[in-house]
């Protein structure tokens, strides 16, 4: 129904991925058996029987006391549900095949949408969809109830959005245009929505409700009025530049790049982006406050240059939640291993080495021939150390208050395992299907390849499309920046290349990309 609106009522049962509090792991939704369910976004839990067997019992995470119990088998899931509510009211999810959403060319069951309610004495509601699986894409049509009905009539919509689920489309290119009630047979009364379009993207937005009767005649239709500064749709320019610090640049206080790395960061916990400066003497914050930042503050005398002989050409220094507090920690590469210092949410404590290694005198790493970055490649919520070694990725996982030893969790993306480069292959971690585990990202010369996170390793490396690359489209390191960064809103991180004639955009489908 356009920006700020929704359809909403219908309940759902939905696949969704595992958490650390009930499984132990986090995961995204694969369509097959590690995945779990939802009822309108609470998880189910089994209390009787195996998660997508016939047959089980399930309850909801924050008990509702109702009584859940999955029916039958389809692809990797039930069939169907049965939801018996505490009054008494009983619901069925997916007991026809309209109401049950396969995933897009696949016969397994994306969702399933309630089909019918019923009182304790047997009066029913039944609910009517469409579908289409070639897109993905579903909606109401009809809901009947003894003496009447209500029908959906719906419209397209230049504003069509697009995303991917473990592979499958699931497109969205109509919104709703009518709502007509009826008795048996009778037309009642219809309510009509009208939108226009705002933004470079053309989003459709409502702007006016009717009440129609049958004979066609409508009262003066409810009108929605919209303010530019209340919409972000239509924000496509950035504010003139306000200066929020006098700080923190080479004539207000002698940084430089070559010295002095400055970054974002959220160090005290509360939502906003602070500066960080790693100094000569030191590491400076100044804290937001959404409209400007506070003077610099030195928050740990270390990481510097006169702070302990740090360098850039020498000693990567990051900021990075490594014990899942919700606060952004220092993390320094060190020459003889990977030195900590916590956020306090007012100060940084004294660095603490986590591991002996990622140094060059702890293993012989360089910044000219190994990137070192910190991610949750596990989905515990901490950051975790990724090094790209000579002969492989290697990872130490975070335990809240150290390191474990280097593991290499795949052969591949080293100069020796593959014949990478700093200057000529970006590696990063990204997480491109949605699992809440970061997965491997290389960009060879022949394309993009991804080695997805298992939580305890990375699969062998797959090119997820062929381009990107130096004999895949001519890119090169020094013209041409390539990152990642979901750009669809999906959860899943999408392929973002600025060529020379503009910026392409490679979608992540959860088992690929699509073409630039």
């Amino acid at each position: 129904m356009g920006v700020g609106f929704s359809l909403s009522g219908l309940s759902v049962i939905t696949r969704c991925g595992q958490t650390i509090a009930q499984d132990g792991r986090k995961g995204g939704v694969y369509y097959d058996a590690r995945d779990r369910f939802c009822l309108d976004g609470q998880r189910l839990i089994a209390i009787s029987g195996a998660d997508g067997g016939s047959g089980t019992e399930y309850r909801t995470e924050i008990d509702g006391y109702s009584k859940i119990v999955s029916h039958g088998q389809q692809g990797s899931g039930p069939a169907w549900w049965r939801v018996q509510t505490k009054s008494g009211q009983v619901m069925e999810f997916g007991n026809t095949a309209d109401s049950r959403i396969e995933a897009q060319g696949k016969s397994t069951v994306r969702l399933w949408a309630v089909n019918r309610m019923e009182d304790t004495v047997g009066n029913g509601i039944d609910f009517n969809y469409h579908e289409d699986n070639g897109s993905g894409e579903y909606y109401p049509t009809r809901i009947l109830y003894a003496g009447g009905k209500v029908e959906f009539g719906v419209e397209g919509r230049s504003d069509s959005v697009v995303a991917y689920q473990a592979g499958s489309t699931l497109r969205q290119t109509k919104r709703i245009g009518r709502v007509d009630t009826y008795t048996q047979s009778d037309f009642i009364h219809g309510y009509e929505f009208n939108y226009d379009q705002i933004g470079p993207n053309n989003l459709s937005r409502l702007i006016s409700a009717s009440r129609c009767n049958s004979d066609g005649n409508c009262i003066s239709p409810t009108k929605f009025g919209w303010r530019p500064e209340s919409n972000a749709a239509t924000h496509d320019k950035f504010s003139t530049p306000n200066r929020w610090v006098n700080s923190y640049g080479s004539s207000a206080g002698g940084w430089s790049t070559s010295y002095h790395p400055r970054m974002m960061a959220d160090v005290n916990g509360d939502g906003l982006e602070d500066v960080v400066g790693f100094a000569s003497g030191g590491v400076y914050v100044s804290l937001s406050s959404a409209s400007g930042f506070t003077s610099p503050s030195r928050w740990v005398n270390s990481y510097g240059s006169s702070a302990g002989g740090w360098s850039v050409s020498h000693h990567p220094r990051m900021m990075s939640d490594v014990n899942g507090d919700g606060m952004a920690d220092v993390v320094g590469f060190a020459s003889g291993g990977v030195y900590v210092s916590l956020s306090t949410g007012s100060g940084f404590t004294s660095p603490s080495r986590w591991v002996n290694s990622y140094g060059s005198s702890a293993g012989g790493w360089s910044v000219s021939h190994h990137p070192r970055m910190m991610s949750d490649v596990n989905g515990d919520g901490m950051a975790d150390v990724v090094g790209f070694a000579s002969g492989g990725v290697y990872v130490s996982l975070s335990t809240g208050s150290g390191f474990t030893s280097p593991s290499r969790w795949v052969n591949s993306y080293g100069s020796s395992a593959g014949g990478w480069s700093v200057s000529h292959h970006p590696r990063m971690m990204a997480d491109v299907n949605g699992d809440g585990m970061a997965d491997v990202v290389g960009f060879a010369d022949a394309g993009v390849y991804i080695s997805l996170s298992t939580g305890s390793g990375f699969t062998s490396p797959s090119r997820w499309v062929s381009s990107y690359g130096r004999s895949a489209g001519g890119w090169s390191t020094s013209y041409h920046p390539r990152m990642m960064s979901d750009v669809n809103g999906d959860g899943m991180a999408d392929v973002v290349g600025f060529a020379d004639a503009g910026v392409y955009i490679s979608l992540s489908t959860g088992s690929g990309f699509t073409s630039p």
